[in-house]
This record gives structure tokens, C-alpha cells and sequence, in this order.
């Protein structure tokens, strides 16, 4: 499955569901089956967004999700997810990735951040067999008008960016 701006045949029924077929081929997978969604597509959802494929899950162009509490969930089961460009999800949303083997490039940024006063979502990244690779920042902040309170994002080990505790790890 592929995110990306210049294709929009897909809509979100046809990439939530590992049995969904795959809606074209592409020369970047060596003209293996794909499905491709326009990010437009998956940022104007109004309930978290599922993608599931068998194999690879590349984000080439941004996701940004600005509908409160609606999330991002990936879920490749024997590939690889690529975050090669950013994924945003505002007001309280969450992500979770999980694949054999995640990456993202230095442009491949996930922050969240929440509702006003509330705490940045969730992020999830879980490899059920090789390696998580991450060059792009990790964030979830909180939303403005949290008097007194100050989110803590610094992307040190642990930081799980709820108004300045840490979590042991």
C-alpha cells in the first residue's frame, strides 16, 4: 500500500483488510501487485484509519489527520513499513506501525499532539521480526491551554510526551 498524491484510486474499504486485492501494479515494487490511496483520502477520515497489507506499507507523501481523536493504524504482516514522509495525527489521535521490519527516513516524522488541555496520542511501533530503523522524530505533545503543564518531547529514550513524566525504559 502506498500513500501517495499523484494516485487516488483506492478508497479507504479497499486497503483496511489483509483479504482486500490489490488494485494495480507498480514499477517501484519491480511491477509486483499494489494498492495505492491518496492521502487526501486517509486525512479526511472520520474514524481511525486501518491499512493492512501482506507485504510493504511505504508512506510517500504526508499524512496529516486533524479530526479529533481519530488515529492510524498500519499493520504489514510479512514486509516492511517505510515512513518516508510525515505522518501527523492532531487532537488526541493515535498511531501504531507494526510490521516484520520498520523504517523512516529523517523526513518520516511522526507527531501527534492533542486537543486542547489533553495529552498528544499514542504512538506504536512494534517489528514482530527485524529491526525498527527511525531517522525522523518521534513527538506527541500536548494541546494548547494546558495552564501550568508542559509537554516533554525531546525524543529522549522513554519519553512518552505526557506534560513531563517519564516512562522507566
Amino acid at each position: 500500500i502506498r500513500p501517495i498524491s499523484k494516485w487516488s484510486p483506492a478508497a479507504l474499504t479497499d486497503v483496511d483488510a489483509f483479504a482486500d486485492a490489490d488494485q494495480t501494479t507498480s514499477t517501484v515494487f519491480g511491477g509486483a501487485a499494489c494498492s495505492r490511496i491518496a492521502p487526501a483520502t486517509i486525512n479526511a477520515a472520520g474514524a481511525t484509519v486501518t491499512l493492512q497489507a501482506n507485504n510493504n506499507i511505504t508512506f510517500t507523501n504526508a499524512v496529516s489527520i486533524a479530526t479529533a481523536g481519530v488515529g492510524l493504524n498500519a499493520t504489514a504482516t510479512t514486509g516492511t513499513i517505510n515512513v518516508n514522509a510525515a505522518i501527523t495525527v492532531s487532537k488526541s489521535g493515535a498511531v501504531s506501525l507494526t510490521a516484520a521490519k520498520v523504517s523512516s527516513t529523517a523526513a518520516g516524522t511522526i507527531p501527534t499532539t492533542g486537543a486542547a488541555g489533553l495529552a498528544g496520542g499514542n504512538v506504536s511501533i512494534t517489528s514482530t521480526s527485524g529491526a525498527v530503523t527511525l531517522a525522523g522524530a518521534i513527538t506527541a505533545s500536548g494541546g494548547a491551554g494546558a495552564a501550568g503543564r508542559r509537554p516533554v518531547h525531546d525524543g529522549a529514550c522513554g519519553d512518552d510526551g505526557a506534560f513531563g513524566q517519564r516512562v522507566p525504559g
